[in-house]
């Protein structure tokens, strides 16, 4: 390559040795002086003030000035002063010598320059062919540049060049190698770096750690030990096409976000997240799980817990409306759903109905020697505690208590519309106490079309501390012993009275007989007082009379002392007396 020179040489008196003249055609823009060699018309031809003349065809001129053409050696062409000369050594070598001094040196291997190689205007050097190495500028180590026999440059300062060719491939930019380019240090680029090669790696650290390596297709593998990604503003990795994996083979996967981490699916596809082990999340404050239907599910045993002593767990819906807040379990076993309070109770609290359906049954149970279970309602009117079993005739409702209390601030009632009300069971010996404290003001009352008492071989007390009575409002009052007597018994008398109409006492049996008496260890007289409510009141009367048929008889007999009244008159035309 030729070597530009933008200013003249000056030899100094010193000789231009194996000097060859520029080989070529007619150069474009001469200047006057300029000579060369036409390699076309094999002439050499020199430029005047207008036209190129052929030193080759006869020119002719006057070589005038010429102070001295020979050296004293006379094999130097030069000054006088021999300072500045053309001097030709024997050993096939030129010297251009300025002030005494070599300065180019021409021999058969090559041309050797001593000083500084400049320019004082447009001057260009065509090419400059080294069969050595090359020194400019001192060389290395000299702030200059070094060139070597097998092409190697070196330079202490910057290597530049000033073509703005962009590279497309690896042969057409403005710095080309053919091999590998070593950068000790940093290396930036204004514009794209890309490695042209299937498979390429770009690796970082001494021992190329860290690499960034094409798969060969349209992909790269990131292999790093470890990978740190940071960037100082918000930041994007984003996948156009397929999905991104992130994959720890031999740990974990840690996501630490300062402020927050946001896990989102922007379109329909939803957000995954597989273990094939435990899923622990844990957080300081609160965990939300937001959505338009939330599931979490299991194969296994789970459990939803709050560790912390004195926090609640609240399972809510609280969106108000007609949804609902559903509990389900496909379990088949007695305990498909288990509600279990391990030291403390279980409140349940419905602003409005609570509703328990079953398909089987519904069993409420403490195990407590000291609980009870405990049925309230606050309701003002109407069925304030609805226990509904009329699906069928034969359904039963069954109260198995060693104590049974029912206690109404109002009237109770037990009513059956389809069959007998029955208290009490004849296979055990208890008693059945309806009331309360019998010195309190309680009453109870026994209303129905049919009332019916039967006792077994015990029989039945009615008893009462104070003066009581049996009533009824219309027909007849029938005490009946179908098989024994019937007995009225008071510790200081028996009164049998009849508004109006009669009080009969009979006896049905054929051979049967009515006996008015006192045993016979009474001591004292026996009275029969008949028609006197009160024995002291004036204008009564009252009579003792027997009817029967033809052949029968009544007979009055009295066992003991009999006091009959004066004041009553006695008729004794139905039978003897």
């Amino acid at each position: 390559m030729a070597i530009h020179f933008y200013s003249s040489i000056d030899l100094n008196t010193n000789e231009l040795q194996g000097a060859v003249i520029e080989n070529t055609t007619e150069p474009g823009s001469p200047v006057e002086g300029q000579i060369y060699y036409d390699t076309t018309a094999d002439t050499i031809y020199f430029r005047n003030a207008s036209a190129w003349v052929d030193m080759g065809a006869g020119a002719s001129g006057d070589i005038t000035a010429v102070t001295s053409i020979l050296h004293s050696s006379f094999t130097d062409i030069g000054t006088a002063a021999d300072q500045e000369y053309i001097k030709f050594d024997t050993a096939n070598e030129i010297n251009i010598m300025i002030n005494n001094t070599e300065r180019l040196s021409v021999t058969a291997s090559g041309v050797d320059i001593t000083g500084t190689l400049g320019t004082s205007g447009a001057a260009t050097l065509a090419s400059l062919v080294c069969t050595a190495g090359a020194t400019f500028g001192g060389g290395t180590g000299s702030s200059g540049v070094t060139i070597s026999t097998a092409g190697a440059i070196t330079a202490d300062a910057i290597i530049k060049t000033e073509s703005t060719t962009d590279a497309t491939s690896t042969t057409d930019g403005s710095l080309q190698t053919d091999g590998g380019l070593s950068v000790a240090k940093d290396v930036i680029a204004g514009n794209d770096i890309y490695l042209l090669t299937d498979s390429s790696v770009l690796g970082l650290g001494a021992g190329k750690d860290f690499t960034i390596t094409h798969d060969g297709t349209t992909g790269a593998t990131i292999a790093g030990n470890p990978v740190n990604i940071t960037a100082g503003g918000a930041s994007t990795w984003k996948s156009s096409a397929g999905a991104i994996t992130i994959d720890a083979e031999a740990h974990k996967v840690e996501i630490d976000g300062h402020s927050g981490i946001n896990i989102s699916s922007s379109n329909s596809g939803q957000v995954d997240i597989t273990s094939a082990a435990d899923i622990d999340i844990n957080a300081t404050t609160g965990i939300a799980a937001d959505g338009t239907t939330v599931s979490i599910d299991g194969t296994d045993d789970s459990n939803l817990t709050v560790t912390g002593s004195g926090k609640d767990l609240d399972i809510a819906v609280a969106g108000g409306s007609t949804q609902e807040l559903r509990l389900a379990s496909a379990g088949t076993g007695a305990s498909a759903m288990h509600l279990n309070a391990s030291a403390g109770g279980i409140n349940i609290d419905s602003a409005d109905m609570i509703d328990i359906d079953a398909a089987d049954e519904i069993t409420i149970t403490t195990t407590s020697a000291d609980g009870h279970i405990s049925l309230v309602s606050a309701h003002t009117a109407g069925d304030a505690l609805h226990i509904d079993c009329n699906a069928d005739a034969g359904s039963i409702v069954n109260i198995d208590a060693g104590i049974l209390d029912i206690d109404a601030a109002g009237v109770v009632t037990i009513d059956s519309s389809g069959g007998t009300i029955n208290i009490g069971d004849d296979t055990v010996a208890a008693k059945i106490s309806i009331g309360g404290d019998k010195t309190t003001r309680t009453e109870v009352e026994l209303n129905a079309r049919e009332i019916d008492i039967n006792a077994g071989d015990l029989g039945f007390f009615i008893t009462a501390d104070r003066a009581s009575e049996i009533l009824t409002t219309a027909g007849n009052l029938e005490v009946d012993s179908v098989a024994g007597n019937a007995y009225f018994r008071g510790n200081t008398g028996v009164y049998v009275t009849a508004d109006t109409g009669d009080i009969t006492l009979t006896t049905t049996a054929a051979d049967g007989d009515l006996i008015i008496g006192s045993p016979w260890f009474h001591a004292g007289n026996f009275d029969v007082m008949i028609g006197f409510v009160d024995p002291a009141a004036a204008d009564q009367e009252g009579r003792l009379f027997g009817t029967g048929h033809s052949d029968q008889k009544v007979n009055y007999i009295w066992v003991g002392m009999w006091d009959i009244q004066a004041s009553a008159e006695y008729d004794t035309d139905f039978g003897d007396w």
